[in-house]
């Protein structure tokens, strides 16, 4: 299905096609993929954003019934250099590496948000993530234009929750894919009194803790020091959230590399051509640059792993037993900030079997909101390190209370 341009045409005027349904924009190329705003389109990829908010639009054949809409989102080793070459220089203080929360938008509506952060232990960001959401059909213009908005949130969050993000997060973040399909009738993941492993909970939406996990893996790293959260759909109870305390080994991030300028030098036209033997010379100083910041990196990369081998087993166990004596002294809290900036409800930190927290809600949520455990000194200093590492968090499950 497509439709003819708008405004005056001829003959040799390309149809604009409409994706089917299901169908799935994987390029920047691709014709269905009719409009962008501050991103820039990607072979392979949809595209990569060069601004925050950025947009996407996308020709869907019209399909009479719901349909789901999933988009899939990523951050890499190139994220970061976008984001320090392309956000301004005033904007302070600067995070390329940081945790990025996005709000995705469509058809003028927040349909939810989506959470990419870098793990302790990575020398560079690293993370995928994906965010599905159903629409009407009624919400489809004739036109069959479908709209995808990606911005920020911190403006609706206490200052505690947008304090560690990175300011306009969008900038750098690659869109892999935009999928349309029909919206199936499934019922819903949790039931009251259900429960879900913390890979699951990532992979249906409950959670975003920075990243999809790998497979094989039932409890999922908090990347970014805290979670984001929401209530299943069609269920209306307190929710609690199980994790348990580990020590980590921590790495900067790598250090942004200059852009290297071009191969052969610029010449201007009074200038003799160079000879063969200058082009050489000029290709091979470029690729010993290129190759001396590679060991630099590598080498850089296998000291810090090692020393990180060596801690572990030093670290191991130390986390737990500590929990314990933070919970039995009151130095463990919980906080939420919803997203929508409403009024948040209270959270009780408890002791859960196996030295886990549990962390309940007093009421139900009404939408997304991030959630932050801290823990305290004896002192009322944030506690941040244990045995050497860091202390860090994994979601081990949600519940639903009744």
């Amino acid at each position: 299905m497509g439709t003819q341009p708008f405004g005056m045409t001829t003959a040799y005027d390309r149809v604009v096609p409409a994706l089917p349904v299901p169908g799935t924009v994987t390029s920047g190329d691709q014709p269905e993929l009719q409009l962008v705003d501050g991103l820039t389109r990607g072979s392979g990829v949809v595209g990569r954003f060069d601004e925050s908010p950025g947009l996407v639009a996308v020709k869907v054949a019209p399909t009479g019934g719901r349909f789901r809409v999933t988009v899939r989102l990523a951050a890499d080793g190139d994220t970061a250099a976008w984001w320090e070459r392309r956000v301004p220089e005033h904007v302070s203080p600067r995070r390329p590496h940081g945790p990025r929360l996005l709000a995705i938008r469509s058809q003028g509506l927040t349909r939810g948000a989506v959470l990419l952060a870098r793990r302790v232990e990575d020398f560079h960001l690293r993370a995928r993530t994906a965010f599905a959401f159903d629409l009407s059909a009624d919400e489809l213009p004739a036109d069959g234009f479908l709209v995808i908005e990606v911005c920020d949130v911190a403006a609706a969050l206490p200052a505690w929750a947008a304090e560690p993000l990175t300011a306009h997060p969008a900038v750098g973040v690659r869109v892999d894919a935009v999928e349309i399909a029909a919206a199936a009738e499934a019922p819903g993941p949790l039931a009251q009194g259900g429960s879900l492993d913390g890979s699951a909970c990532e992979r249906l939406g409950l959670v975003g803790t920075g990243g999809l996990p790998g497979q094989g893996t039932a409890s999922i790293p908090v990347r970014a020091g805290f979670l984001l959260v929401r209530p299943p759909d069609g269920v209306a109870a307190t929710l609690s959230w199980t994790l348990r305390a580990t020590s980590a080994g921590e790495s900067r991030p790598d250090p942004i590399a200059a852009e290297l300028g071009p191969v052969l030098p610029k010449r201007s036209p009074d200038e003799p051509r160079l000879s063969t033997r200058e082009k050489a010379v000029a290709v091979a100083r470029h690729e010993l640059g290129v190759l001396r910041e590679d060991v630099r990196l590598r080498a850089r990369h296998v000291t810090a792993r090692g020393l990180r081998r060596a801690a572990r087993p030093v670290d191991r166990g130390l986390a737990p037993l500590m929990c314990d004596d933070l919970l039995a002294r009151g130095l463990l809290t919980a906080r939420l900030a919803p997203l929508d900036g409403s009024e948040p409800p209270d959270c009780e930190v408890s002791a859960a079997p196996g030295g886990r927290v549990a962390v309940t809600c007093a009421k139900p949520l009404a939408g997304p909101a991030v959630l932050a455990l801290t823990a305290r000194t004896a002192t009322g200093g944030p506690l941040t390190r244990v045995g050497g590492g860091r202390l860090h968090w994994h979601l081990v499950s949600t519940k639903v209370h009744r």
